[in-house]
């Protein structure tokens, strides 16, 4: 895509800026499915006034949707997040401009126990207020919905990939190992609940981030902001807390699960929580095969199309062998007995 409509956006702005000022727009990374450019506003002897953040996203679709609705929901509640100062036509949306200040090594209980806070806060007030209308991007209520699609994503994978030998023998070993760990999850839960076609009940669910992760945050002033909500909406706890700690760009240890899931699930009842937590463990390395599905998923066309909207000059070729060494490390830390193995066994009655 072309640099935005600059005078479109100065335009949309007046009352917030100056326009006498100058101003200058630069592209900064964005993600799949959006584009970022920083806006500047800088004085007459060059300095810089204030800055913004442009979101352009891929087309007009729901991610447009949910992020400006939970701006919207949570807009009363004192959150860390940059302010929404505007949105245009259903596919721009300016956010205030907060510096990233990830220099130095993270301090990743810091970012454990802020994350944890920051979903608490958001459902304590939801499970007040109530009625939030959108739905979580791959939102599923039941067990077996879920595991219908971590099936559909890996068979996709494989059609997607057949012309692919390399690609193709690592897939065949996963949807191997993924057919063991189906059936094992499938008679663990109908063993304790009976019935996988079940929807969890509605105080189960929760307004989830999604995507939620420390790619997703500033470090700002010694606290975490979160960004990026274009997949937020209703969905199952323990789908989030699986994903938290799948996230491959920012490996979250298992030692951080407790206080993790202690903190984040405090407006929940002592037996809402149990069923979450006994959820989240079970499908645990069902979610380590859906995470490399997403890793591969740059395969389908149409993710090649976003990636290509982000950044016209990438290289499939060297992309493409990094996402297959970071499946084969998700990959490798899937017990081969899958849970079956005794030390998942012994985490899984904790």
């Amino acid at each position: 895509m072309d640099q935005p409509d600059f005078d479109h956006i100065k335009n949309s702005m007046q009352g917030l800026i100056s326009q006498n000022s100058h101003f200058s727009l630069t592209k900064i990374k964005g993600g799949k499915n959006n584009q970022l450019w920083l806006f500047d506003e800088i004085s007459n002897d060059n300095t810089k006034i204030q800055e913004f953040v442009v979101k352009i996203f891929f087309e007009k679709t729901s991610a447009f949707d949910r992020e400006f609705y939970f701006y919207q929901y949570f807009r009363n509640l004192d959150l860390p997040l940059p302010d929404l100062i505007h949105s245009l036509e259903n596919n721009y949306i300016i956010f205030s401009h907060i510096e990233n200040d990830k220099k130095n090594l993270i301090n990743l209980a810091q970012f454990v126990s802020e994350s944890s806070l920051f979903f608490n806060k958001i459902n304590n007030y939801y499970k007040t207020n109530n009625a939030y209308k959108l739905n979580a991007k791959d939102a599923f209520f039941s067990v077996f919905d879920q595991i219908d699609n971590i099936e559909n994503k890996i068979i996709k994978l494989i059609e997607c990939s057949k012309t692919l030998n390399e690609i193709q023998s690592f897939l065949k070993s996963v949807y191997s190992l993924w057919n063991k760990l189906k059936i094992q999850i499938e008679d663990a839960y109908i063993k304790k609940y009976y019935d996988i076609t079940k929807h969890f009940s509605h105080s189960e669910l929760c307004v989830s981030p999604s995507d939620f992760g420390m790619h997703n945050s500033i470090y700002n002033d010694k606290k975490f902001y979160f960004i990026d909500f274009e997949y937020a909406g209703m969905d199952d706890p323990a789908k989030m807390i699986c994903d938290f700690f799948h996230q491959p760009q920012f490996k979250i240890e298992l030692g951080f699960y407790d206080k993790f899931v202690d903190k984040s699930l405090q407006s929940f009842s002592v037996e809402d929580k149990d069923k979450i937590v006994y959820r989240s463990k079970l499908m645990f390395f069902a979610y380590s095969i859906k995470w490399i599905s997403i890793t591969l998923n740059i395969l389908e066309d149409n993710n090649s199309k976003k990636i290509l909207f982000n950044d016209s000059n990438v290289n499939f070729y060297d992309l493409i062998n990094e996402r297959i060494s970071l499946s084969e490390k998700i990959f490798k830390n899937i017990p081969q007995k899958g849970i079956e193995n005794e030390s998942f066994r012994s985490w899984l009655r904790q």
